[in-house]
């Protein structure tokens, strides 16, 4: 889900996901929390590095999709995050799947569960432990 924001790949392993989930084998938690990260934290970076950093990482225009790309993680939106994958792919693949790695890891660690493929906000009253989920 990570790699390709929605596309082929994000396709065949949520396919995968769910018919593990159906058998009851494995929860949907990793799914769906990588949905909902590379968006969510590409637009928190251009937040940190317009008002707290201020290296100017980014310019305007990532900028503004930053702050979409927010909005559209919380609603499980991965295609948010497109724009930055497309202005320079070589940095932001490996830097989505490090960081849906580490954070589905964190909150599958700390308890969350999630077996229903509903992530975002939508599938929030559905989670065990709704605080590991959004830490």
């Amino acid at each position: 889900t990570a790699f390709d924001l929605g596309g082929p790949v994000n396709k065949a392993a949520g396919a995968i996901a769910m018919g593990l989930a159906a058998d009851a084998i494995f929860p949907l938690t990793g799914r769906v929390l990588s949905i909902i990260i590379p968006p969510i934290g590409l637009g928190l970076a251009t937040v940190l590095d317009k008002f707290v950093v201020k290296r100017r990482v980014f310019d305007e225009s990532l900028r503004v999709v930053g702050s979409t790309s927010i909005m559209l993680g919380l609603i499980a939106v991965s295609e948010g995050a497109i724009p930055f994958m497309l202005k320079n792919p070589l940095i932001t693949i490996p830097i989505n799947m490090l960081g849906a790695i580490f954070g589905s890891c964190t909150a599958v660690a700390l308890g969350a569960v999630q077996w229903n493929p509903l992530p975002a906000i939508w599938g929030w009253p559905l989670v065990e432990n709704l605080w590991a989920y959004i830490v």
